[in-house]
C-alpha cells in the first residue's frame, strides 16, 4: 500500500516524519530538522520511540518490528 514509506529506517530520533492524508491516498514526508546532503532521512515507527527509555523502545522495537535499534540516541545506552 504505502511501497515507498517502506524504505525509511527507524530512528528514536528521526530526522522527517510521514504524515498520511485523509481524503486521498497521499503520504507526506517531512523533514523535521535540517538534513544534510548525504544524511539518511529516518522516521519513527511508532510514536512511543520519541516519549519512553531506552529499554523500553527497545522491548517494542523488538516485539513489532523484529530487530535492536542502533539508532544515535539508542547508541547512548540510556536516556
Amino acid at each position: 500500500l504505502y511501497y515507498q514509506c517502506s524504505f525509511f529506517n527507524h530512528s528514536c530520533a528521526p530526522n522527517a516524519a510521514l504524515y498520511f492524508s485523509s481524503d486521498n491516498p497521499a503520504t507526506f514526508v517531512n523533514a523535521i530538522e535540517d538534513i544534510k546532503s548525504g544524511d539518511e532521512v529516518c522516521i519513527a515507527y511508532t510514536s512511543d520511540c520519541l516519549r519512553l527509555p531506552y529499554a523500553e523502545r527497545q522491548r517494542i522495537l523488538q516485539d513489532k518490528w523484529r530487530f535492536r535499534c542502533e539508532c544515535r540516541r539508542c547508541a547512548l545506552g540510556s536516556d
